[in-house]
């Protein structure tokens, strides 16, 4: 395993490190081919490419030999300050509302409770399960963001226990085949899960822990299905009359399946070790500032790896987390933002779109002598980032404005999950005076191995490949994506922090990761000059229009997107007997609404806007207002039909983490789309 070359002492105090860290970025900030790599099969790829800092010795693992796991991070974190705040939460009051300020378990209080909790369930195991191997069982995990949810967590991490989330998105029939596949004996979950889970009905199961309080009627409607139930507070007493010493994990120690529905077939349990999760914690305190005195929201759902990926980051070096008070209400997790007040948050396009939405609407419609210094302020910032008056403007206008929504602490933002539009991020970066990152990382990645800075001059490129990692292109040239010709291919990774398999699953290894170790993303991407990469589409996302014309049509959609806020959703589709393209469009309501009546006279309300979405002559308008000079005329949308919110995760037309199913999405609109060719092209 290798180590972070930042100290000239092999064994540096990890405090010592860390003051190193993030590495300058002229140190990082390229990546460079690998001289000493074959090019073997060079028509088919480009040279290996690795970050600048780690060209010559390969991708790194740890940040200290004496930080070989996440699991001796989070030891340390203890060590070094217990009394710090670790797991915040606001508590509900007499008359049913929520505390208006977090309470706090300190690290020493979470650590007690970990240890708790873990050995609660191996005695409970032993007890109520004897025929479960205690060194070889997978834990479950069900429920929305909760502290008991990272309690369980923590604790898998120090008894070496592999762990599983399931989520309400995956479908009872994934649920199903998941408890099965893995034969997981003991689940956590939320009271509101308890009938999808005794539906399941799998021989493995046998223990339910609720993470609220439990009554008898509850008890006896659990145990009438064979299983045992306790809660959440039985398991910490149970533990804390049978404390057992940790099972200390290795590198090589599972540490989580994480199961992707993707966008078709059955899950896939991506196998994550605990090298995995350490390479993970290197790359960001590589690459990523910490702030000083760090405070984020669980935002986004801890059953995906990108929410988990940005918590060991924080649980290394003592951030502390609060949690939502309403976790399955997302609409409230802005009250909570106001109360905590973070230092950065993570999160996807679709929220950042929405929050630049809604700043451009607020900074809009501020009456009177106030509004027009807003606006002004706004301006000049935009224009002037560095200008004479930029602090001023930060200081006295700014700052009121990130008051308002919770955001006066705000360090820096980080988006992931998919591309989001260079505009939007400078945008966002300039009004609310913060860093911005946007990364690229996927479940197999455990989160991001490529990441920009926080005020990068070129924000549609996801940076240089980071210190955890190596990358080459495979050619398409097919698709007009080659190395020689365009620096561009399908991207292929390797190194610790990428995985090795999926989960019982052979097939599925073998056509995603080559006999070197070489993961294919699917990903479609280019370089600069500087090898930093910007993803450009899929691989799959293609299809050749009847006058032999390729269409990258994730590409023609994030176009779409990004020049037009009021696109909530969009699925370009055409095909080999047709020679151009119809689109659905989803729109954004108050958006879509204050767009049409500003600036199309037929119509004088919300309502008539909605009777018309299928109108002609108003299809044909709209069309004309969507054009842009960024896609060739084969590329762009002929025809479409407009709908509020097309597509969704209930009808199976998007993933859990909000992809688009194109098969499915094709399925359901496959009369509308027949009857667009049939009408023809509408410019």
């Amino acid at each position: 395993m290798s180590v972070l070359p930042v100290s000239k002492k092999e064994n540096a105090p990890i405090q010592e490190v860390f003051e190193s860290l993030p590495l300058p970025f002229e140190l990082t900030d390229t990546s460079v081919p690998v001289p000493s790599e074959s090019r073997a099969g060079s028509d088919e790829f480009s040279p290996v490419f690795r970050n600048s800092f780690t060209q010559e010795n390969g991708p790194v693992q740890m940040i200290n030999k004496s930080l070989p796991t996440f699991y001796h991070s989070f030891q340390e974190s203890v060590k070094n300050d217990p009394n710090s705040n670790c797991i915040g939460y606001r508590l509900p009051t007499q008359d049913g509302t929520f505390n208006d300020f977090y309470s706090w378990d300190s690290y020493y209080e979470t650590a007690q409770k970990r240890d708790k909790f873990g050995s609660g369930v191996l005695s409970v195991l032993e007890k109520y399960a004897p025929d479960v191997a205690l060194d070889n069982f997978i834990f479950t995990l069900f429920s929305a963001n909760t502290p008991q949810w990272m309690l369980a967590d923590l604790a898998c991490h120090a008894y070496s226990i592999p762990n599983t989330p399931l989520y309400d998105t995956l479908g009872p029939q994934s649920t199903d085949y998941i408890l099965k596949l893995t034969e997981s004996p003991i689940v956590l979950l939320s009271q509101n899960k308890i009938d999808k889970i005794l539906s399941v009905e799998s021989p493995f199961m046998k223990i339910l822990i609720s993470i609220e309080d439990i009554n008898d009627e509850l008890t006896a409607k659990v145990e009438a299905k064979g299983y045992k139930l306790f809660d959440f507070k039985t398991i910490l007493q149970i533990g804390s009359e049978n404390i057992r010493p940790h099972i200390v994990p290795t590198a090589e120690t599972l540490y989580t399946i994480s199961f992707t529905s993707g966008t078709t077939g059955t899950p896939k349990g991506v196998e994550l070790t605990h090298g995995n999760i350490c390479a993970g914690v290197t790359f960001l305190f590589t690459h990523v500032h910490f702030p000083k005195n760090p405070v984020s929201l669980v935002f986004l759902p801890l059953a995906h790896v990108y929410e988990r990926f940005k918590i060991v980051y924080e649980l290394s070096r003592n951030g502390s987390i609060g949690f939502p008070h309403d976790p399955e209400n997302v609409k409230t997790f802005l009250d909570d933002i106001k109360i905590l007040k973070p230092t950065h948050l993570s999160s996807v396009p679709r929220l950042y779109n929405r929050i630049e939405s809604g700043l451009k609407d607020k900074i809009k419609h501020r009456k009177g002598l106030q509004g027009a210094i807003l606006r002004s302020a706004i301006n000049y910032k935009i224009n002037n980032e560095n200008g004479l008056f930029a602090g001023v403007v930060n200081n006295y206008i700014i700052a009121k404005v990130r008051k308002e929504i919770g955001f006066e602490n705000l360090d820096f933002l980080i988006s992931g999950g998919s591309p989001l539009a260079g505009e939007s991020i400078v945008y966002l970066r300039k009004v609310l005076n913060c860093g911005f990152y946007q990364g690229y990382g996927s479940s197999e990645t455990f989160g991001g191995i490529a990441i920009s800075t926080n005020h990068a001059e070129d924000p549609s490129r996801i940076g240089a490949i980071g210190v955890t990692s190596e990358f080459k292109l495979r050619n398409l040239p097919e698709l007009n994506y080659t190395y020689e010709s365009n620096k561009s291919g399908e991207l292929l990774l390797r190194g610790p922090q990428i995985f090795h398999k999926y989960f019982k699953n052979e097939q599925a290894t073998k056509d995603a990761v080559d006999s070197e170790g070489w993961f294919s993303t699917g990903d479609i991407v280019e370089l600069n000059s500087k090898n930093q990469i910007k993803v450009i589409d899929r691989v799959k996302n293609f299809f050749k229009l009847s006058q032999g014309e390729y269409i990258a049509s994730e590409k023609i959609e994030n176009i779409y997107v990004s020049h037009n806020n009021f696109i909530s959703q969009i699925f370009v589709h055409g095909d080999s007997f047709q020679n151009y393209v119809v689109g659905v469009l989803g729109i954004d309501e108050d958006l879509f609404f204050k767009f049409v009546l500003n600036k199309y006279t037929r119509f004088n309300s919300k309502e008539e806007v909605l009777e018309n979405l299928d109108d002609v002559e108003f299809k044909k308008w709209l069309l004309k207002q969507l054009q842009t000079p960024d896609l060739f005329s084969f590329e762009k949308i002929k025809n479409l039909i407009i709908r509020i919110e097309p597509f969704s995760i209930l009808d199976e037309t998007l993933t859990p983490t909000l992809k688009l199913k194109r098969k499915n999405a094709q399925n359901k609109f496959q009369a509308e789309i027949d009857a667009m060719y049939a009408q023809g092209q509408l410019v």
